[in-house]
């Protein structure tokens, strides 16, 4: 795909996300390189209103997460639920993602639309 130059932020699949979220969600590390050196956005939002970076963070892919933060993906940025990254890692209990996300300094007090922290989301 990436050898075709094909354009990277063309909207794809039911769930509206670009290549760079096919990527994070199947965990593909070297896709996402290429894709991320193509000059893929990283603060594109899929149709649930997720970054790679969120989808990565709900599916357990460290390896993905990691990138995606070196690469100054938003721990910040929010899914329609209201959770960043850190919330949905805790929410789907990746211990791998919440270490990486931690690592580069995601907030453990940013509070989600109702107003609950990372931690409230592990319980």
């Amino acid at each position: 795909m990436c050898q075709r130059r094909a354009d990277a932020e063309d909207r794809h699949g039911g769930e509206g996300g670009t290549a760079l979220h096919a990527a994070a969600t199947h965990g593909h590390v070297e896709a996402l390189r290429a894709l991320l050196k193509q000059g893929s956005d990283l603060e594109a939002k899929d149709s649930d209103g997720c970054t790679a970076l969120i989808r990565s963070a709900m599916l357990g892919h460290a390896g993905v997460a990691q990138l995606l933060c070196e690469r100054r993906g938003s721990l910040e940025s929010r899914s329609a639920s209201g959770g960043t990254p850190l919330h949905e890692a805790a929410l789907a209990d990746n211990a791998e993602v919440l270490r990486a996300l931690l690592q580069q300094g995601a907030g453990t007090e940013v509070r989600s639309l109702q107003s609950d922290t990372p931690l409230y989301w592990a319980a």
